[in-house]
C-alpha cells in the first residue's frame, strides 16, 4: 500500500491515545507504512500531548475521541484556539468507536480534520493521511471556528450563476413554459 501511494517516511506523527495496545496498533500500522520508528511520538492524553509538541514537532497528530482528563475533541480545540501555536493548522486525525453522525460533526465543528472510525483498518487510517497531505483543506477562521475548511465536496452538478437549487427549478419551470 505505502509503495504504491505517498511515501509517510519524511512525517512526524503524535499519537494520543490513552490504550497502550491501541498507541502500539497505531505505531505497528504507521511502522508498516513506512513512517521511521524515531518520528512516532506518543502520547496518553491531550494533556500530555500538549506538552509534547515543541519537542516532538509533529507534522501530523492521531488522537482518540475518549481520553482523561484532556479528551481528543478539547485536545484539537485548545491546539486550534492558541493563535501563537506553530501546530494551529497540523493535520488532526481523530479515531473514535463512537461514529454516530452527531459525534462526527462536532468533530467537525471543533477542527478535526479527518475522523476513523475504530476498530480501524491499516487502509482507512491509511487513506485519510493521504487526504490530507494530498487534499488538504484551507482553514476557515470566524469569530467562533478556526479549523479546515467543514465543507468537504461540491454535491451540485452545475456551478453558473444560478446555483441555488431554487434557482435550478425555477430555470427548469421556465425553461419548460418556453417550449
Amino acid at each position: 500500500m505505502a509503495a504504491k501511494g505517498i511515501y509517510l517516511g519524511n512525517l512526524r506523527f503524535l499519537v494520543v491515545e490513552d490504550s497502550d495496545f491501541t498507541r502500539k496498533l497505531i505505531r505497528t500500522v504507521l511502522r508498516a507504512l513506512n513512517v521511521q520508528a524515531d518520528s512516532i511520538f506518543e502520547a496518553e492524553d491531550g494533556t500530555e500531548a500538549l506538552k509534547l509538541m515543541d519537542s516532538s514537532r509533529p507534522d501530523l497528530a492521531i488522537v482518540d475521541y475518549m481520553m482523561k482528563p484532556l479528551d481528543g475533541i478539547r485536545f484539537t480545540h485548545r491546539l486550534r484556539r492558541d493563535t501563537g501555536s506553530p501546530f494551529r493548522t497540523m493535520p488532526i486525525i481523530m479515531l473514535s468507536a463512537y461514529a454516530e453522525t452527531s459525534i462526527v460533526a462536532m468533530a467537525r465543528d471543533f477542527g478535526v480534520t479527518e475522523v476513523v472510525a475504530k476498530p480501524m483498518s491499516v487502509l482507512s487510517l491509511y487513506l485519510r493521511i493521504e487526504e490530507t497531505i494530498l487534499r488538504p483543506r484551507q482553514f476557515v477562521e470566524t469569530p467562533t471556528f478556526f479549523g479546515p475548511d467543514r465543507r468537504r465536496r461540491r454535491t451540485c452538478a452545475y456551478y453558473g450563476p444560478r446555483r441555488r437549487k431554487e434557482d435550478l427549478v425555477a430555470g427548469r419551470a421556465g425553461a419548460e413554459a418556453a417550449q
